[in-house]
């Protein structure tokens, strides 16, 4: 700025100089020349003042832009660290939008209707936050830690959680569709009523798991443990459950047409009133029909008892 305001004598010296001399090269009388060499350096005046401010509106507006790029940095650094006063002011303002906050510590922290879609979470502490009704579509969380965190409602559409940990995380109405949860710790998570179609939850830790009403239609659940989980009226219409381990799961009254079920561990497994139609594929591989005995695959004593195991 002071750079900026030093210009200005040089700038009329220079202007009256230059009136001058072309001035005197001209045929004019003494009162003439000197009302024109009046009225030129006026105008010339006026015109290097606006220059000179519009100057100085610029260099004023990048140290602004400036000054407002390192607050925010600074409060970005806070934030990393967990302080609960610089995250609300970033949220408030939606300024965590495709942030980088990996490794981030934020245990505990408020983040309740923040717009966090694609920013970076990969391997951040977010034990027992709180992220309820949180935009987090197409963030990363992949190794992050959400111990007992709450995401109700939260839109984690196109996220991803793969080798996350969730253990009793509640869910409950998120929307996950398009999610990747590849070999997350899901044990004891609340998915009731989530959406959940088209995820990729191969290999994912759904032990205890409860996914009551949830809606896995074309789901990849191939390999995933979901050992005692809740799945009572779940939608699991042309879901891949290959080599899924279901050993006492509740499936009541879910709907499991078109979904295959190959090498799948059904023991225990409760399938009363589930839906099937001659697309669903059983666990030997074979197309459900309605003479088909079920408990061969869920009931040890049967003595036609399949098991992927033997």
């Amino acid at each position: 700025m002071q750079k900026q305001s030093n210009l200005i004598p040089l700038m009329i010296i220079g202007i009256a100089a230059s009136v001058v001399v072309s001035l005197l090269t001209s045929e004019q009388s003494t009162i003439a020349w000197f009302s024109v060499f009046a009225s030129q350096l006026a105008a010339a005046l006026v015109a290097a003042l606006a220059v000179v401010i519009s100057l100085e509106r610029l260099v004023g507006t990048k140290i602004r832009s400036e000054n407002q790029q390192a607050h925010h940095d600074t409060l970005l650094q806070e934030a990393r660290q967990g302080k609960q006063e610089a995250i609300s002011y970033l949220r408030d303002r939606d300024l965590l939008t495709n942030q980088n906050l990996e490794k981030a510590r934020l245990q505990g922290v408020d983040l309740t209707n923040a717009n966090l879609a694609h920013s970076n979470f990969n391997q951040a502490l977010l034990q027992n936050a709180r992220l309820d009704e949180a935009a987090i579509n197409a963030a990363s969380f992949d190794h992050a830690f959400l111990d007992s965190a709450s995401l109700r409602g939260a839109n984690l559409e196109t996220a991803n959680l793969s080798w996350a940990s969730l253990p009793n995380a509640s869910l409950i109405r998120s929307n996950m569709l398009r999610v990747t949860c590849y070999e997350a710790n899901m044990q004891g998570i609340s998915l009731r009523w989530a959406i959940l179609r088209n995820a990729d939850l191969r290999g994912a830790n759904l032990r205890e798991a409860d996914l009551h009403a949830a809606e896995l239609v074309e789901a990849d659940l191939h390999g995933a443990n979901l050992t005692n989980a809740r799945l009572a009226k779940t939608n699991l219409q042309l879901a891949l459950l290959q080599e899924a381990i279901l050993i006492e799961a509740s499936l009541i009254a879910a709907d499991l047409r078109g979904a295959n079920l190959s090498w799948a561990n059904l023991i225990n497994a409760d399938l009363t009133r589930c839906q099937f139609d001659t697309d669903t594929t059983l666990p030997n591989g074979k197309r459900w029909h309605q003479d088909v005995d079920l408990g061969r695959f869920t009931d040890p004593s049967h003595r036609r008892f399949w098991n992927p195991n033997t």
